[in-house]
């Protein structure tokens, strides 16, 4: 796979996700990740660690290096981010993305700590305490989990994509969840599911529902139903499961194949 292809690859799986976080199963519910981006790509990793050599106080080398080892080598990314953090004391970026590493190697404690400093630097975005509370989940402290998925639904505000308005420039249309309303009353429900309040949990799930169609979300709705007895409901969640699993892997091939002949053509007009 060539850089640009990899590039692409990543554009396309980071407008699924919004860039940060994703909607992520509970431990209960055996889910896979809605994208995995290819972020053992050799050739990626290869070209920013000749920059590093090149440049040892490139942070910004460091930063794209750190999300390509993100979700596959995660004590690397922390590696990576630390540099980061070290150059640029204050790249709030650095701390993000470190603590979302941290948080895949089951480090909750250093996580909090960084989307603590996050919270500090960006008090104002939901989505920091959406990933707060993602890894207070994972640390199963529930309590303090609900209540950075309830201060979020607080303060939720539309998401403002400028990746998504330059691609739409470009005659790329993509619709990405307008809020974060849908991640946070998924991980309530999430919450609820482990505490085995599936009623509770159903409701959150429709709640996340209201605001984005994700497949996660119904694989995870059609397991209430099966534990409230419902299986009729249960067999049609799955199915629009593997429907909308369907459209987003053929939404991530139109998304390579448009921002591919957009390269291509400026490599025309170049040349």
């Amino acid at each position: 796979m060539t850089l640009k292809k990899f590039a692409c690859r990543f554009v396309a799986s980071c407008l699924l996700i919004g860039g940060i976080t994703v909607v992520l199963p509970a431990e209960n519910i055996q889910l896979a990740p809605t994208v995995q981006a290819a972020g053992q790509n050799s050739y990626a990793i290869d070209s920013y660690t000749k920059e590093i050599q090149q440049n040892p106080k490139d942070a910004k080398a460091y930063f794209n290096r750190g999300l390509m080892y993100c979700g596959e080598q995660d004590d690397k990314a922390v590696a990576d981010f630390s540099m980061v953090i070290k150059l640029e004391p204050n790249n709030i970026r650095g701390y993000l993305h470190r603590g979302i590493a941290y948080r895949n190697l089951g480090k909750y404690d250093k996580a909090v700590k960084d989307f603590d400093k996050v919270i500090s630097m960006e008090p104002q975005n939901a989505l920091n305490y959406i990933n707060r509370g993602l890894a207070y989940y994972y640390a199963k402290n529930y309590d303090k989990a609900r209540a950075d998925y309830n201060h979020a639904l607080k303060n939720d505000t539309p998401y403002d994509s400028s990746l998504e308005k330059n691609l739409a420039n470009q005659g790329i249309k993509i619709n990405l969840n307008p809020h974060n309303a849908a991640q946070a009353y998924y991980g309530l429900g999430l919450i609820d599911y482990d505490e085995k309040n599936y009623k509770a949990a159903l409701e959150n799930f429709n709640k996340a529902l209201k605001d984005a169609e994700n497949y996660l979300i119904y694989e995870s709705r059609a397991e209430c139903y099966k534990m409230l007895g419902d299986n009729a409901k249960a067999k049609a969640d799955l199915k629009k499961a593997e429907e909308l699993r369907r459209a987003e892997k053929a939404m991530i091939d139109s998304i390579e194949d448009s921002v591919m002949s957009n390269i291509e053509a400026e490599i025309e007009d170049d040349d």
